[in-house]
Formats: C-alpha cells, sequence, structure tokens
C-alpha cells in the first residue's frame, strides 16, 4: 500500500495571541476547500445522545470532578458512583446543567448524527441554554442588553465589573446571545464545523440563519484563538467520533479560506516543511515526500523516534544513530505525529 507523508511543523505549545496551524489542503478554497473538509472530516459515527451526554460531564468538559458550562462558567460538582446526566441535570431546575446545540436543533440539529455530534455540543447551565434558544449570535451593545448572565445568576442591569465574563442575551422577535469573551472563537469554530458538514440539513431548516451571523463568526474566530483547552477537546472528542476533530481548531486559516475571505482575517501562519529539500540549519531530516512504505530520518546524533496516532496512542518506536529507515507498512491511512528528541512534527497522509 502505498502512504503518503506530508510533512510540517506542529507547535505543541501555544503562543499568546497567536493561533495553531496544522496545514490542511493548503492549496484549496472555496467550495472546493469545503468539499475536501466534509470528505476527511466528517464523522459517521457519534454515540448515542445519552452516551454522550455522559462522556462530555465526565470526560469532555470535568475539571477536577466538576463539570463547567460554557456560557457562563456555572460549575456542579460530580460525586463517584452517580449519572453523570441525571445529576447535572437537577431535575431540570434553572441552575442545573444540560447539553447546548451550539447550532440549534431548530435550525438543522435535529436529527441523526446532526443530532449527536460532540463538536457540536457543550454544556450549559439549563437557564441559559433555554434563553439562548434557536437565537443567533450577534454583538450586543451593552445599553440594549436585557439580561446578563454569570455563573448561576443573571441580572438585568450593566455589571459593574469583570464584564468580559458575561454572557449577554436580547429576547422577542429580534432576540439575539453573546457568549462571554473567553468563548466567542470556540462557539465560532463550532459553527463554522456545523454548517461545514451539515449544510444541506442547515439549509433546509433555515437557509438565511448561518449568512445573518457569519460577520460575527469571522471577527470572533480572529479574537479569540485557539487555546489548549480547546484543541485537547477537540482530540478527545475524536476519539469516539472516528478520529475526526474540528479542522476549524487545527488550521485557522481554513476560516479565511472557506467563509470569510471579504473580512481579510490574517493567521499566523507555520510554514509547511518540503522534506526534499529541508534546510541545513534544521537538526532532522524526513525523505522522501511522498513515501511508500519506508520513511528515512536523519539527525545529528543519537537519537529516538516515536509516531502516535491523534489519541497519543504510540504506533512506532526507534532508537537511533545519526539515520534510520522506518517501515510504515503498519500505518493505516491518517494523520500521525513523529516525536524525534521532543521535537514534534505532523505526519499527514
Amino acid at each position: 500500500m502505498r502512504i503518503n507523508l506530508f510533512i510540517s511543523f506542529l507547535f505543541i505549545h501555544f503562543v499568546c495571541g497567536a493561533q495553531f496551524l496544522t496545514p490542511i489542503h493548503p492549496e484549496l478554497e472555496g467550495d472546493a476547500l469545503l468539499g475536501a473538509l466534509v470528505e476527511d472530516f466528517k464523522t459517521s459515527v457519534t454515540l448515542t445522545s445519552g452516551e454522550g451526554r455522559d462522556f462530555m460531564y465526565s470526560d469532555i468538559h470535568n475539571v477536577g470532578g466538576t463539570v463547567f458550562g460554557v456560557y457562563t462558567g456555572h460549575g456542579i460538582f460530580i460525586p463517584a458512583g452517580v449519572d453523570p446526566s441525571t445529576f447535572v441535570f437537577m431535575d431540570g431546575s434553572s441552575d442545573g446543567i444540560n447539553a447546548e446545540h451550539v447550532w440549534p436543533r431548530s435550525k438543522g440539529a435535529q436529527f441523526g448524527v446532526a443530532n449527536t455530534d460532540l463538536h457540536n455540543l457543550f454544556p450549559s447551565r439549563v437557564l441559559v441554554n433555554t434563553n439562548r434558544g434557536s437565537f443567533p449570535f450577534a454583538e450586543i451593545e451593552d445599553n440594549e442588553t436585557e439580561l446578563w448572565y454569570f455563573e448561576d445568576d443573571e441580572i438585568n442591569s450593566i455589571p459593574n465589573n469583570n464584564i468580559d465574563a458575561y454572557s449577554e442575551g436580547i429576547r422577542g422577535v429580534e432576540g439575539r446571545f453573546e457568549p462571554r469573551e473567553s468563548r466567542k472563537g470556540d462557539i465560532a469554530r463550532t459553527m463554522f464545523y456545523f454548517y461545514t458538514m451539515y449544510k444541506p440539513e442547515a439549509d433546509a431548516a433555515d437557509p438565511d440563519f448561518f449568512e445573518l451571523q457569519l460577520a460575527t463568526l469571522c471577527a470572533w474566530h480572529e479574537s479569540d484563538p485557539v487555546d489548549e483547552e480547546e484543541y485537547n477537546r477537540t482530540f478527545k472528542i475524536a476519539e469516539v467520533q472516528d478520529g475526526k476533530p474540528n479542522p476549524f481548531i487545527l488550521d485557522c486559516s481554513l476560516v479565511s479560506r472557506a467563509y470569510c475571505q471579504a473580512e481579510d482575517l490574517e493567521c499566523p501562519i507555520i510554514p509547511t516543511v518540503s522534506t526534499s529539500n529541508l534546510p541545513n540549519t534544521l537538526p532532522y531530516k524526513f525523505f522522501p515526500n511522498p513515501i511508500d512504505d519506508t520513511l528515512y530520518v536523519e539527525a545529528m546524533g543519537a537519537s529516538q523516534l516515536l509516531i502516535l496516532d491523534l489519541q497519543g496512542r504510540l504506533m512506532i518506536r526507534e532508537d537511533f544513530d545519526t539515520r534510520t529507515t522506518v517501515n510504515t507498512t503498519s500505518l493505516v491511512p491518517g494523520t500521525y505525529i513523529l516525536v524525534i528528541n521532543e521535537a514534534s512534527y505532523k505526519l499527514v497522509k
């Protein structure tokens, strides 16, 4: 089997104010890019509704035993031995936690995989989830905001301090919802993901819903970059969804190449490395690119090589001195991480 591995730098540590980039189809844009994203990243495997909620509350959004809501930071501690979904729901109390469909169910996320895809689901305080309803996301002027939400409280006047930690809402015919500042980018990348993967369902339910929010979502993607929590979350979800993360988290340039060209968004780029002509200053070389069943590696001395899948599972390990040939026939087509002496690179089929 011919396996093509295209190697590019992967930054493991985040840089303040910058976004990650794992290049995904850098040669494509517009409809061609969207089609390729659906082909590569749309999952056909999800947990059931109940299983997904238990996994979300116990594994994805659980910090030291406490699950936190996305919009307000409201948290509930889950003791050992209880059913997570039942316990945090608190019989539907306003201070309970349930699952928020960021792309609303009534707008195309009501049935099938579109309904259970965990990339579109976040814990939310029940009252805030209810009040957000199916309203579009938007920037709301402070003097127009009707309700401010923080932790387990809501007020109807402008907060005196910590205003960025509040989500804001307007109800009624012209209802809108603005999440807290630290989650705006997460929400935007979730919306881009859903509309890309489930466009037929979304357009059938409301063909104007996405376009109404597009400019706002583009701005939020730029103003609130991916952080480590969001990055880890998408790969945690990928563990139970056919190994497929949200690509808009992996490559921040996808938003501008697919949707926001008019917004003139710029994204810090991690340059793709041509493995057939690596600079002499790099400590390691990999060739050829693409490869068949063998990867050739050169280093400057005794080294350890690891190849991991996207869930962090060890696939290949070798210790070598200056150079080695790696037999890759055991690798199925896919995306991997190559680690040499703690330097990490992305391997993409």
